[in-house]
């Protein structure tokens, strides 16, 4: 934008994974006429892109892999992203992209549940005193112990209570033609019981340090801390999204805005 004595540039960056997105991939259409695991879906669409999945299906913080029956996978005119996107949310995963490569990382939303955040390990750590600005939004929402999963066409209905609990809220329960097998509705339940609760949305703004010096850069979907004046400040949460800004006109300060969502019930 120019006007008399003034010339200014807003640049706007997307990730590469737009490429296997409208309007730039192709489109294709499929049904699985053998079985087929999920991982092994997501690598098929993308066979020959150059585009590559990280999905660690390993014991813990990550979602399981599960085996679609014939005819169960079934799409029309999508295009590679959607394709596993839609499979992503089957389970209630999410898809991060890679900062430096072609590619996903796919992980659960909430990677640890709110119940066993305390003894999970934190991938960014922030003190108070080098948080710049702090803004928190509470939100008050039903709080669930339970849920029921199902499928519509393949699959089986899966109750899941959260443990050491009597299970007596449940969630509203699911039925999606996207659900076929036990660990995968399993895992949405999951999924569904540890999103429940009353939450706050809590922004924060610290400058962006060096690599070696903490928090270093917060990614979405990290795990965080954040270590208050006082113990009874210290809280845990989940990273939703992060901004990074230059402030100002010649700044040299970079800062960095993570979205956090910290549960108050669990």
């Amino acid at each position: 934008s120019t006007r008399h004595g003034d010339q200014r540039w807003t640049v706007h960056g997307v990730s590469r994974t737009q490429y296997m997105a409208a309007p730039y991939a192709p489109t294709a259409s499929f049904a699985n006429a053998a079985q087929i695991n999920a991982v092994q879906a997501c690598d098929a669409v993308l066979q020959y892109t150059g585009f590559l999945l990280d999905w660690n299906y390993l014991p813990g913080d990550t979602t399981p892999d599960w085996t679609y029956p014939v005819g169960s996978l079934a799409y029309q005119d999508k295009t590679p992203l959607a394709v596993i996107q839609g499979i992503a949310r089957s389970a209630g995963a999410v898809l991060i992209p890679h900062r430096d490569s072609d590619g996903w990382v796919l992980q659960p939303r909430l990677r640890a549940s709110p119940w066993d955040l305390a003894g999970a390990y934190m991938n960014a750590i922030v003190d108070w005193s080098q948080v710049t600005a702090l803004g928190e939004q509470y939100q008050p929402a039903p709080h669930y112990n339970a849920a029921y999963v199902s499928g519509t066409h393949y699959g089986q209905g899966v109750s899941v209570s959260r443990y050491f609990t009597g299970g007596d809220k449940p969630a509203p329960d699911l039925f999606s033609g996207d659900i076929v097998a036990f660990d995968q509705a399993k895992e949405r339940a999951r999924q569904i019981i540890a999103a429940s609760g009353d939450h706050s949305l809590v922004t924060l703004t610290t400058a962006l340090p060096p690599a070696s010096t903490a928090p270093g850069l917060i990614e979405p979907g990290d795990h965080l801390e954040y270590q208050g004046q006082l113990p009874a400040d210290t809280w845990r949460g989940y990273v939703l999204g992060i901004a990074i800004e230059a402030p100002g006109s010649g700044a040299v300060a970079v800062n960095q805005t993570a979205k956090v969502i910290r549960f108050h019930e669990h």
